[in-house]
Protein backbone atom coordinates (compact mmCIF):
# COMPACT_ATOMS: atom_id res chain seq x y z
CA UNK A 1 0.00 0.00 0.00
CA UNK A 2 1.07 3.52 -0.61
CA UNK A 3 0.36 6.26 1.10
CA UNK A 4 0.19 10.05 -0.39
CA UNK A 5 -0.76 13.17 1.09
CA UNK A 6 0.09 16.90 0.60
CA UNK A 7 1.89 16.37 4.30
CA UNK A 8 4.09 13.83 3.61
CA UNK A 9 6.01 12.19 0.73
CA UNK A 10 4.68 8.93 -1.00
CA UNK A 11 5.08 6.15 1.19
CA UNK A 12 5.35 2.42 -0.72
CA UNK A 13 6.31 -0.68 0.59
CA UNK A 14 6.67 -3.76 -1.14
CA UNK A 15 4.02 -6.40 -0.01
CA UNK A 16 2.36 -8.21 -2.51
CA UNK A 17 -1.62 -7.63 -3.40
CA UNK A 18 -4.01 -9.47 -1.55
CA UNK A 19 -6.64 -9.76 -4.17
CA UNK A 20 -3.55 -10.72 -7.12
CA UNK A 21 -1.12 -12.49 -4.96
CA UNK A 22 0.15 -14.38 -8.06
CA UNK A 23 0.01 -10.96 -10.29
CA UNK A 24 2.91 -8.33 -10.54
CA UNK A 25 3.70 -5.54 -8.29
CA UNK A 26 3.15 -2.39 -10.73
CA UNK A 27 6.22 -0.45 -10.16
CA UNK A 28 5.86 3.22 -10.32
CA UNK A 29 7.43 6.49 -9.90
CA UNK A 30 5.48 9.10 -7.74
CA UNK A 31 6.02 13.12 -8.55
CA UNK A 32 4.59 15.99 -6.40
CA UNK A 33 4.36 19.52 -7.50
CA UNK A 34 2.81 22.34 -6.07
CA UNK A 35 -0.76 21.75 -7.66
CA UNK A 36 -0.77 17.69 -7.44
CA UNK A 37 0.57 14.03 -7.44
CA UNK A 38 1.38 12.67 -10.37
CA UNK A 39 1.56 8.59 -10.81
CA UNK A 40 3.48 7.32 -13.58
CA UNK A 41 3.65 3.89 -14.48
CA UNK A 42 4.77 1.39 -17.60
CA UNK A 43 2.82 -0.76 -19.09
CA UNK A 44 4.26 -2.27 -22.12
CA UNK A 45 1.66 -3.70 -24.34
CA UNK A 46 -0.95 -2.64 -22.32
CA UNK A 47 -4.01 -0.84 -24.28
CA UNK A 48 -6.77 1.44 -22.45
CA UNK A 49 -9.20 -1.88 -22.89
CA UNK A 50 -6.40 -3.79 -20.49
CA UNK A 51 -5.90 -1.13 -18.00
CA UNK A 52 -8.40 -0.53 -15.05
CA UNK A 53 -8.01 2.68 -12.24
CA UNK A 54 -10.42 2.82 -10.17
CA UNK A 55 -11.26 5.44 -6.70
CA UNK A 56 -12.97 3.38 -4.14
CA UNK A 57 -13.20 4.00 -0.09
CA UNK A 58 -10.01 6.23 -0.07
CA UNK A 59 -8.04 3.94 -2.04
CA UNK A 60 -6.52 4.36 -5.87
CA UNK A 61 -6.55 1.07 -7.98
CA UNK A 62 -4.40 0.41 -10.70
CA UNK A 63 -4.81 -3.04 -12.49
CA UNK A 64 -3.85 -4.01 -16.01
CA UNK A 65 -3.43 -7.07 -17.84
CA UNK A 66 0.00 -7.80 -20.26
CA UNK A 67 -1.19 -9.49 -23.49
CA UNK A 68 1.25 -13.38 -24.42
CA UNK A 69 3.50 -11.69 -26.98
CA UNK A 70 4.02 -15.69 -27.90
CA UNK A 71 2.53 -16.35 -31.60
CA UNK A 72 0.66 -19.87 -31.47
CA UNK A 73 3.05 -22.52 -32.44
CA UNK A 74 6.22 -20.84 -31.60
CA UNK A 75 9.20 -22.55 -29.42
CA UNK A 76 10.73 -20.25 -26.61
CA UNK A 77 13.93 -20.16 -26.23
CA UNK A 78 14.66 -17.81 -23.64
CA UNK A 79 11.52 -16.21 -21.75
CA UNK A 80 12.68 -13.50 -19.67
CA UNK A 81 9.64 -11.54 -20.17
CA UNK A 82 6.54 -12.41 -18.13
CA UNK A 83 2.90 -11.67 -18.66
CA UNK A 84 0.37 -11.62 -16.58
CA UNK A 85 -1.59 -9.20 -14.38
CA UNK A 86 -0.21 -6.14 -12.45
CA UNK A 87 -1.75 -4.60 -9.73
CA UNK A 88 -0.79 -1.20 -7.20
CA UNK A 89 -2.90 0.35 -4.57
CA UNK A 90 -2.58 3.28 -3.24
CA UNK A 91 -4.72 4.97 0.21
CA UNK A 92 -4.91 8.63 -0.98
CA UNK A 93 -4.91 11.70 1.89
CA UNK A 94 -7.40 13.90 2.40
CA UNK A 95 -5.38 16.79 0.84
CA UNK A 96 -6.16 14.92 -2.65
CA UNK A 97 -9.45 16.30 -4.85
CA UNK A 98 -10.63 12.53 -5.40
CA UNK A 99 -13.37 14.14 -8.12
CA UNK A 100 -10.54 15.97 -10.17
CA UNK A 101 -8.24 12.77 -10.77
CA UNK A 102 -7.29 12.17 -14.66
CA UNK A 103 -5.25 9.11 -16.19
CA UNK A 104 -4.51 9.07 -19.76
CA UNK A 105 -2.64 5.95 -21.40
CA UNK A 106 0.11 7.24 -24.01
CA UNK A 107 2.73 4.97 -25.49
CA UNK A 108 2.61 2.38 -22.60
CA UNK A 109 2.86 4.95 -19.97
CA UNK A 110 0.02 5.15 -17.74
CA UNK A 111 -0.36 8.77 -16.17
CA UNK A 112 -2.31 9.31 -13.30
CA UNK A 113 -2.86 13.03 -12.10
CA UNK A 114 -4.32 13.33 -8.19
CA UNK A 115 -4.82 17.48 -8.08
CA UNK A 116 -4.36 18.85 -4.53
CA UNK A 117 -7.02 19.65 -2.46
CA UNK A 118 -7.93 23.25 -2.83
CA UNK A 119 -8.38 24.82 0.71
CA UNK A 120 -6.60 26.93 3.65
CA UNK A 121 -2.62 26.87 2.66
CA UNK A 122 -1.85 28.26 6.19
CA UNK A 123 -0.65 31.88 6.15
CA UNK A 124 1.35 34.11 8.24
CA UNK A 125 -1.04 35.93 11.13
CA UNK A 126 0.43 39.14 11.89
CA UNK A 127 0.84 40.33 15.65
CA UNK A 128 -0.44 43.59 16.95
CA UNK A 129 0.43 45.91 19.71
CA UNK A 130 -2.57 45.48 22.13
CA UNK A 131 -4.57 48.42 23.47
Amino acid sequence: MTTCTTAQRCDTDTRTSSKHPTGFRLSVDVLESANAFTILADLPGASKDTVDVEFDQGELSIRASAPDRIPGGAAVIADEYAVGDYERVFRLGDGIDTDAIHAALENGVLTVTLPKALGDSGRRIEIHEAN
